[in-house]
């Protein structure tokens, strides 16, 4: 639900360039998370999974994706998948990951277009500073 409430918002933001940031705290559909849902302690399971208990919940980025939002991520072709885990970090807790990529850089066809590069920041006070590693998009945003 809160998916199609962002999304809506971002369609009501003005001009063309718009992104949206966030700890989504959810997984995104062009990736099979069976086998890292699958290792996580059962008590953190369900969060991930449709009430079958067995389908990976992908619902939410899945929404935004078809608003026309771009995975900014994925626009970069930024690396592999473990280059885009997110959380947990190395001393940050987070116990309830297994390896996630579940912070997310989403923004209009126009800012992808302006992306020069997106990654995971890893290494010295993020590996402290939160459960989770922050992601960054470099973007050209010269008006000329």
């Amino acid at each position: 639900i809160e998916a199609g409430w962002l999304a809506a918002a971002v369609r009501r933001a003005p001009g063309e360039l718009a992104l949206l940031a966030g700890d989504l705290n959810t997984l995104d559909p062009g990736t099979d998370h069976t086998e890292r849902v699958a290792r996580l302690p059962v008590a953190y399971r369900r969060r991930h999974l449709r009430r079958d208990g067995r389908t990976v919940d992908t619902r939410a980025v899945a929404r935004l994706l078809a608003a026309g939002l771009v995975d900014l991520w994925t626009h970069a072709a930024a690396g592999s998948v473990e280059a885009g885990l997110t959380a947990p970090t190395r001393h940050g807790g987070g116990v309830e990951f297994s390896g996630m990529r579940l912070d997310y850089l989403l923004g209009t066809p126009a800012l992808a277009a302006r992306l020069r590069d997106a990654h995971v920041v890893r290494g010295g006070d993020t590996e402290y500073a939160s459960d989770h590693y922050p992601v960054v998009a470099e973007l050209d945003l010269d008006p000329a």
